[in-house]
């Protein structure tokens, strides 16, 4: 087995990793990565329904979504990511237990209270620290998950607070958990000192080799990144059919939302306003068919209006955020 360390904070990139280790090797790997902020949503799920997009949008964070399933998780340089990446022969490719048992036992060398929850997540104390996913290509399988060392978990919580009563969809849904961070369980230990030694323990445990990934390895998920996890297609367009109905407010004057999206792009869009602003009434008169459903496709849209073009840009904002 080859011990991977990326020394890439990206998150598309480091989920590209993933996929091009998985599906274009035969080799086994563990990798450890740690992204910038990020949310990062189950291949299954409606990304904007799991999220509070305003939060996302105006902190700038990516959504990206991940070959595998399960529920959405939040990054930051506070949380470390672990991959396992092994050959699977058989029908019992799917086992939570076994692939966690590594990170399981490595918490409990550091005399941690910790425990294997119901959800297949990790708990400390009895709240979430890690949460994980698998992904089965032919005979292989990609197991990954996190920690929670040092994360800003007010943005967490602000970040993943969704508004499921808006959107109708068959997605699978996140199941939201009570959370804490390792480090408030650890005493000067920092979170470089706690990777050193998760790395070490993982080397020992799985017998693992430290390896770099080959240049055409590295070229491989870079294309991989740009080509599909940084893409609307990716991260929107996979979202199932959903229907978004909602009571929004522009200057405390209210505007009732209905949109069909399928694929990622608008069929209809139904908005209804007695607002006498004039960015309202030219937003009434625009047909927004089989535009992307994401903040920058529908800014992108209203800007081929006259009247947003030359408008401040915290102002276009302000209308775009009517369409979530």
């Amino acid at each position: 087995m080859k011990f991977f360390r990326s020394p890439y904070y990206n998150a598309a990139l480091n989920l590209a990793f993933e996929e091009t280790l998985l599906k274009d090797t035969n080799e086994e790997f563990v990798l450890l990565y740690v992204n910038s902020p990020s949310v990062i949503v189950g291949k299954h799920q409606n990304s904007l329904a799991e999220v509070n997009y305003y939060e996302v949008i105006e902190k700038n964070i990516p959504l990206i979504r991940r070959i595998s399933g399960g529920g959405t998780v939040y990054h930051d340089y506070g949380n470390i990511n672990f991959s396992f990446i092994l050959n699977a022969p058989g029908n019992n490719k799917v086992d939570f237990r076994k692939y966690t048992a590594p990170v399981l036992q490595f918490l409990e060398s550091l005399s941690l209270p910790v425990s294997f929850g119901k959800r297949n997540e990790l708990l400390l104390d009895g709240k979430k620290i890690s949460g994980n996913a698998e992904h089965v290509h032919k005979n292989r399988v990609l197991h990954h998950g996190t920690l929670l060392f040092d994360s800003d978990l007010d943005v967490l919580q602000n970040t993943l607070k969704v508004d499921l009563l808006s959107y109708k969809d068959k997605s699978s849904k996140s199941v939201r958990s009570v959370v804490c961070n390792i480090k408030d369980y650890l005493d000067g230990v920092n979170i470089d000192s706690f990777i050193q030694k998760f790395e070490n323990w993982l080397l020992h445990t799985l017998s693992a080799t430290k390896s770099e990934l080959t240049s055409e390895q590295i070229n491989s998920a870079d294309n991989l990144a740009e080509q599909k996890y940084r893409t609307t297609e990716w991260n929107f367009a996979y979202n199932p059919k959903y229907f978004l109905e909602k009571l929004n407010y522009y200057n405390m004057v209210p505007i009732q939302v209905f949109l069909s999206v399928e694929k990622g792009k608008i069929l209809l869009a139904k908005l209804s306003s007695e607002s006498r602003d004039n960015g309202i009434r030219e937003i009434l008169t625009m047909d927004f068919k089989n535009v992307f459903h994401d903040f920058l496709s529908i800014k992108n849209h209203l800007k081929t209006n006259e009247f947003f073009i030359d408008m401040d840009e915290h102002f276009v904002n302000s209308y775009v955020k009517l369409f979530f």
